[in-house]
């Protein structure tokens, strides 16, 4: 199934957003613990995981374009938002996980709630050519790499 692709100026205010609510969360765990100062890292990566679920990805390139995939089963398409700068791609969503009454879950790892991930690419791409889909649970998204810009100085 194709993904609509908005292309974006910046993620910077979406990244951010999300940051204050990840450090406001690692505040709110350092508390509880009674301000001891030396696990600041741990209480951090407790919020995040709390507030946003990172699914894994993989970032290639080959021929000139980049492809990112992302394991994302369990998000409906129609939940995905994927934005695109000429460096960087945002992937969000809401990813649904339930235990049906009266089953004993004895193990689960499936993750549900706010699907948040950027990745970086090495360089810069061409927005207007970049594409996605996405099937049983992969998302994929080709990015080619934008020509490179010759700079020139005039030295007089």
């Amino acid at each position: 199934m194709k993904i609509r692709i908005q292309k974006v100026a910046s993620l910077v205010e979406r990244v951010e957003a999300v940051q204050r609510q990840i450090a406001e969360r690692a505040y709110e765990l350092f508390s509880l613990r009674g301000s001891a100062i030396g696990r600041s890292v741990d209480d951090w990566l407790a919020a995040e995981r709390e507030r946003v679920w990172k699914p894994p990805i993989e970032l290639v390139e080959k021929d000139g374009e980049f492809l990112v995939e992302a394991a994302i089963a369990g998000v409906p398409p129609k939940e995905l938002d994927v934005q695109v700068t000429p460096r960087e791609v945002l992937i969000q969503g809401n990813g649904a996980h339930q235990h049906r009454p009266g089953e004993t879950v004895h193990a689960c790892e499936f993750r549900a709630g706010r699907l948040f991930r950027t990745v970086e690419f090495p360089r810069r791409v061409d927005i207007d050519k970049v594409r996605a889909d996405y099937q049983n649970g992969l998302l994929r998204l080709w990015a080619p790499a934008a020509a490179e810009e010759i700079r020139t100085v005039d030295i007089s």
